[in-house]
Parts: C-alpha cells; sequence; structure tokens
C-alpha cells in the first residue's frame, strides 16, 4: 500500500526501485526546469518505474536529499553507470532533477481536474467505476454551484434595473405633477427660479463648510494660546514664591 508522506521514504528504499530500472548513463531523458513541458511518451515508456515509485510514496514527491543520495549510491555501487569521477557529482544532480520534475508533472496530472489526462491510464490504469461516479458527481456540483451564482448575479442586476427605472418614474411623475399644478404662462420663469434656487443652495452649503473650517482653525488657535498663558503664568507665579520662602529662612536664621 502507497505511503502518504514521502518524507518517510528513505535513500535505501528508493534506490531499491533504481538498481532495476538504470541500465546506463543515459537510461533516463526528461526536462529538467519547471518551465519544461510534460513528455508524456517518456513517462508512459517508464511506466512500471512510477509504479514503484508510486508504492513507496502516493504523491511520488520524494526530497532532493533523497533522491540525490539514491542516486550517489547507485553510481558508486554499479559498474553500469561508466563515468568518469569527476563527471558522477555532475550526473548525480541531472538525475535528480529529471526524476524530481517527472515524479512532479506525474503528481500535477493525478490531480488534475475534471479528469486526469489519457496518457496517465497507462501508469495508473484505467479509471475504475467508482472513480469515474465521484468524478462525473463533483462536476456536476461544480457546474450547478456556477450556475447558481450566474443566475443570482443575473437577478440582482435586474432588481437593480427596476429599482432605477422606477425611479426615473418617480421623478418624471414628480415634474409632471409640478409643472402641472405651475401657472401655464411661466414655465420659463419657474425654470429660471428652481436653477436660482439651487445655486443659492449650493452657496449655502459652500459657506457653511468655510465658517465650520474657520471656527475650528479659531478655537485651535485659542486653545493653543490659552495653553501658553497658563503656563507662563503658572511660571511667573511659582517664581515669587520661593524668593519669599528664601527671604523669610534668612531672616530666621539672623
Amino acid at each position: 500500500m502507497p505511503r502518504g508522506n514521502s518524507a518517510e521514504v528513505n535513500a535505501e528504499e528508493l534506490l531499491g526501485i533504481l538498481r532495476v530500472f538504470v541500465t546506463s548513463a543515459n537510461w533516463f531523458k526528461y526536462g529538467e526546469t519547471a518551465s519544461c513541458p510534460v513528455e508524456s511518451a517518456t513517462l508512459v515508456a517508464h511506466k512500471d518505474l512510477f509504479k514503484g515509485l508510486t508504492a513507496l510514496s502516493a504523491n511520488v514527491s520524494f526530497t532532493k536529499k533523497t533522491v540525490s543520495a539514491a542516486f550517489k549510491k547507485l553510481a558508486d555501487e554499479f559498474h553500469c553507470v561508466q563515468l568518469a569521477e569527476n563527471l558522477r557529482d555532475q550526473w548525480v544532480e541531472v538525475m535528480t532533477k529529471r526524476l524530481r520534475m517527472a515524479c512532479r508533472h506525474v503528481a500535477k496530472a493525478r490531480c488534475h481536474k475534471p479528469r486526469p489526462p489519457p496518457w496517465l491510464e497507462h501508469i495508473d490504469g484505467p479509471m475504475s467505476a467508482a472513480d469515474g461516479l465521484a468524478r462525473h458527481s463533483e462536476l456536476c456540483l461544480t457546474l450547478i454551484i456556477l450556475k447558481l451564482i450566474i443566475i443570482t448575479i443575473i437577478i440582482l442586476l435586474m432588481i437593480i434595473i427596476i429599482i432605477m427605472i422606477l425611479i426615473m418614474i418617480v421623478i418624471r411623475i414628480t415634474i409632471i405633477t409640478i409643472i402641472t399644478l405651475l401657472p401655464r404662462p411661466l414655465p420659463v420663469v419657474v425654470v429660471v427660479v428652481v436653477v436660482v434656487l439651487l445655486l443659492l443652495l449650493l452657496l449655502l452649503i459652500i459657506l457653511n463648510n468655510k465658517t465650520t473650517t474657520t471656527t475650528n482653525n479659531n478655537n485651535y488657535y485659542y486653545y493653543t494660546w490659552y495653553i501658553i498663558h497658563n503656563t507662563n503664568n503658572t511660571h511667573t507665579n511659582n517664581t515669587p514664591t520661593t524668593t519669599t520662602t528664601t527671604t523669610t529662612t534668612t531672616n530666621d536664621k539672623t
């Protein structure tokens, strides 16, 4: 049964799997960086390797230290890795990067939604009926939630539009009623009066804001002056008292 945590796998266990498949120095060619694409043909060609790695750890995500130690022991033990002494460290580093990147692609493919890519079936086997039903149910639930969200957004937008239309209707009816109630010969005068009243209201608001600001500033200046004045008075009142006390003490001594 595969383990859930790859950190529990040691280098000796990983070495036991690699011994079977490493037959030459160039036994596994794969990308080494995070930007490299998934090479499904290479993964399928080494499907037995990944089945063995899955038996060690379900997520096939081995630490760099563990993989590097396993390849280093492999390079020291086996004559199949025919490399010069000064190239073995480089070979261990390259093989570690390649194997870990391939394992990462396999792990990501297993987590792919709504269903894994077809090439993964060569490694994990065909999907069981229970897994297929579970994935189908999950997909259906996701689609239902997405539809509910879209419907809710549409309903909210419709409610907002209806409210705006009702407000416009009420404003229009109000304006028409006011115009109807006003005398007929003075529509232009009424408009001018309304505009003038609005301008006056705006002017009053601006003046009120300025007055409030000026009052606040005056209060601040008065408060500051009050504190400074009281501080000076306190200091002035304390000085003569000290002098008088000193004089009295001197006289008493005399």
